[in-house]
């Protein structure tokens, strides 16, 4: 398959790495910057050109004709959309994927579609990040969310609390975590180690778990961990960019209290002509006194969206000396990732590394829906069953999933399904697999078209 990156960006390196190394793709990179082109051929064994991303002659000499899938990333949403309708014009045939920021272009779904411009899937990262944060505030006890199938299986993680009675007791005999009562332990991260539980498998405090069930049971599961189980009621958001008003509106629109803290005066009088219901404050969010004032110490969540990285780890880290009890920092320097859960602040996100995944579902062999990583070497990855592939019509204990992974959902005519071992898979099911990334291409081959079909 031939893949145009168009952008050498972080989003673009990524996805870069992604499909050669490991989806062994061949990939030309489009950049306009000389030390982003030198920095991408000293790592990566790709063709690279240098230039603009929207010239037709550079995407001619590209080989843009017989390209498969077009991906532009660049800082300049212009020419990411000009790169796609040259694609649509020269590769009608080929997958296209455009980085849009601008809420205004992002929101003319008149013309950013396919028939128009010839663009199959357009992301705005900072729509990715509010969205994914609403999701956290709404489910505070949670450290990361995925859903899947539209919603209809979710995947939540969490701390096992170190009083917690489910510790010390082999998963097949706690009957609320079976499958036939709708939740599933999908996964354990325990002392850096990723385990695929079996039932066997016993959980021990400040194990780190990720659960699979169906939305509506959520909070019911985390209350048998003594977790808390309410929504965030009142939310501190540092930041007025465009993720810090996209949350705010969607706080508002769940009818959550918000302050949202800016230190650039104008933009704070935009902030307060476009929010209904949030109270604007004008400072810094590294001010004591100004957060002691606002009683900070009152607030459920905290969240810092400033687009400086060190702000948003020294502010996280003042709310929770101030007594929040959750916060969130948005960091895109991927040095910071690991390092700073560590230190004190509940979840970090990246928008860039949400882009990245949202675009990696398109790599895949398969029916892919969705792929999302969840560390560093596991991924939850959302098939679509054909007809024809080795997983179908056989019960999944009969099955030879290779050692590393398990079923977490199904998804069939719309119901969702915990899978227990009887469980078949049917042509046109919607599955869930967790798995560590050194097995994903045996499970693919299970999801493929079987020899014995031609």
């Amino acid at each position: 398959m031939r893949v145009i990156i168009i952008g050498g960006g972080e989003v673009g390196f990524h996805i870069a790495e992604q499909l050669v190394e490991e989806e062994k793709k061949d990939v030309i990179l489009i950049d306009n910057n000389q030390e982003r082109v030198k920095q991408a051929m000293e790592n990566f064994d790709i063709q690279v050109l240098q230039g603009s991303g929207s010239s037709p002659a550079l995407l001619k000499e590209a080989g843009i004709a017989s390209a498969e899938m077009v991906i532009a990333v660049t800082a300049s949403d212009e020419t990411n959309m000009i790169a796609c309708l040259i694609a649509k014009a020269d590769s009608p045939a080929s997958v296209k994927i455009a980085r849009v920021r601008n809420l205004e272009y992002y929101n003319l779904t008149s013309v950013l579609n396919r028939d128009i411009l010839g663009i199959d899937l357009a992301i705005n990262p900072e729509r990715e990040c509010a969205e994914y944060l609403h999701k956290l505030l709404l489910t505070p006890s949670a450290k990361g969310i995925c859903d899947f199938a539209d919603g209809k299986i979710r995947l939540v993680g969490f701390h096992v609390p170190g009083n917690c009675k489910l510790t010390g007791q082999e998963l097949q005999h706690l009957t609320a975590l079976q499958p036939s009562n709708g939740a599933l332990v999908a996964a354990i991260e325990r002392n850096e180690r990723l385990i695929i539980p079996r039932g066997s498998t016993s959980l021990k405090p400040e194990d780190f778990i990720w659960i699979s069930t169906t939305p509506d049971k959520v909070q019911e599961i985390l209350g048998l961990f003594g977790k808390p189980t309410q929504p965030s009621k009142r939310i501190f958001i540092s930041g007025g960019a465009q993720e810090g008003f996209l949350l705010a509106q969607l706080c508002e629109a769940t009818n959550m209290e918000v302050k949202l803290l800016e230190t650039d005066y104008d933009r704070c009088t935009e902030l307060a002509q476009q929010l209904d219901k949030t109270v604007i404050l004008h400072g810094d969010p590294l001010d004591q006194d100004l957060l002691y004032n606002e009683n900070i110490e009152d607030v459920d969540a905290f969240i810092a969206l400033s687009e400086d990285d060190d702000q948003n780890i020294v502010a996280g880290l003042l709310a929770k000396r101030m007594g929040v009890p959750k916060v969130i920092t948005l960091l895109d320097k991927s040095i910071y990732a690991n390092v700073v859960p560590v230190i004190g602040v509940d979840s970090v996100i990246s928008k860039r590394m949400l882009a990245v995944n949202r675009i990696l579902q398109f790599i895949r062999r398969g029916k892919v829906h969705s792929d999302t990583p969840l560390t560093e070497n596991t991924e939850a990855i959302e098939f679509e069953a054909l007809e024809t592939s080795e997983i179908v019509g056989r019960p999944l204990s009969k099955l030879s999933m290779p050692e590393g992974s398990i079923v977490g959902g199904i998804v069939r005519r719309g119901q969702a399904i915990i899978p227990q071992g009887d469980t078949m898979i049917e042509p046109d099911d919607r599955v869930i697999i967790f798995a560590k990334k050194r097995v994903i291409p045996r499970i693919e081959n299970l999801f493929t078209v079987k020899l014995n079909y031609f």
